[in-house]
């Protein structure tokens, strides 16, 4: 979804941040290679990239940009349009930082190619992706926020999916699941949290 955002909306910058820049940056480059295996021809939509350890860029040929961002104080002044945050249940990703150092990166909106604040547009947007945590994590509070603000007509969406949808789609496989599911050593909590 953000790299075609990155292609759609030109001049737009967007970001992946993660508990750790080397987990943010092996999942960018992870799905930026998928996306380019499935559909070649995005990749002409790219001027520059750079894959490293821990930094993940790409430069589109209509100015938009996409990087790894950390959630620590060094970031504080940078100015993003969005991002993905990935991984939130980690207990290693502090919901301080995020509110105080990743979120206020998108303090500005897009400028359109007209010069102006496209009012059609849903600016500052965050994707959450995460595997369920307990009641007592920031990611249940985030997440809980964010139903909420859907509930009341919001901009937001929330949605979750079991082990069936990715298997439905052979993305995962279902024997490999069901092998998980009746392992004796597998706690029941984490398989739910993790497939369920």
């Amino acid at each position: 979804a953000i790299y075609l955002q990155c292609i759609f909306y030109p001049g737009i910058d967007k970001f992946i941040v993660a508990p750790t820049k080397i987990q943010a940056a092996k999942i960018s480059q992870e799905n930026i290679e998928k996306i380019w295996e499935f559909f070649p021809i995005l990749a002409n939509e790219v001027s520059y990239y750079s894959f490293a350890k821990d930094y993940t860029k790409v430069v589109f040929r209509n100015g938009s940009k996409f990087d790894v961002v950390q959630a620590r104080d060094s970031e504080r002044g940078g100015r993003r349009h969005g991002g993905a945050i990935e991984e939130i249940v980690d207990e290693r990703l502090d919901g301080d930082m995020l509110h105080s150092v990743v979120i206020p990166l998108m303090a500005n909106s897009r400028i359109a190619m007209c010069k102006g604040i496209d009012p059609n547009e849903i600016h500052k947007q965050e994707h959450y992706i995460t595997t369920a945590g307990t009641r007592q994590t920031f990611a249940f509070k985030k997440m809980w926020e964010i139903f909420i603000d859907m509930v009341k007509g919001g901009s937001a969406f929330a949605i979750g999916a079991s082990y069936e949808l990715p298997c439905m789609h052979n993305q995962l496989d279902i024997n490999f699941v069901v092998e998980q599911k009746e392992s004796p050593t597998f706690n029941p909590m984490s398989f739910q949290r993790e497939y369920e």
